[in-house]
């Protein structure tokens, strides 16, 4: 049996996918909620501990509040300044072994979506891809699965994921 949590940003997975190299940025962080499926995320310059503490701070905790759970892989971007933020605000982090990758599949298959996105969105210039990226995982959260579900389980709507 496969818990749901109660309401948006309990549980939130966090994943960094590489992109081409354009004015010194590299990676795109996702993080991605297991109730409603939307996504935040950001460009990165580094895979660092500390770019993803920061990610995480601004974006997830300032914006949604204490998460229930981080998933997130074995990488070291995880490790060090992740892992004092994660024990500062007592989040409890899961890491997901090499052997059962497939536990982060509420991430990863949003990547190919972003990215594309992203991507398509720099019409032929690749170099302006950091500039895309806000677009894209707004896009992202007004599309496809949210419209799809009913008003109370929209990240948007008050009393998100209450029936």
């Amino acid at each position: 049996m496969v818990s749901t949590p109660a309401t948006i940003f309990t549980k939130v997975y966090l994943d960094i996918m590489e992109m081409p190299k354009a004015n010194s940025f590299k990676y795109v962080i996702a993080a991605r909620d297991d109730l409603s499926r939307a996504g935040e995320g950001r460009s990165l310059r580094n895979k660092k501990a500390k770019s993803v503490s920061i990610f995480f701070f601004e974006q997830i905790l300032c914006r949604y509040g204490a998460v229930g759970e981080v998933v997130t892989n074995n990488g070291p971007e995880f490790k060090e300044a992740f892992q004092l933020l994660m024990n500062r605000y007592k989040l409890p982090q899961i890491k997901i072994s090499a052997y059962n990758s497939k536990a982060n599949g509420v991430v990863e298959p949003g990547h190919f979506i972003i990215r594309e996105s992203i991507l398509r969105s720099c019409e032929g210039n690749v170099d302006k891809w950091p500039d895309y990226v806000q677009h894209a995982f707004f896009t992202d959260r007004c599309g496809r699965e949210s419209v799809r579900r009913r008003p109370t389980h929209t990240n948007s709507s008050p009393g998100a994921g209450v029936q």
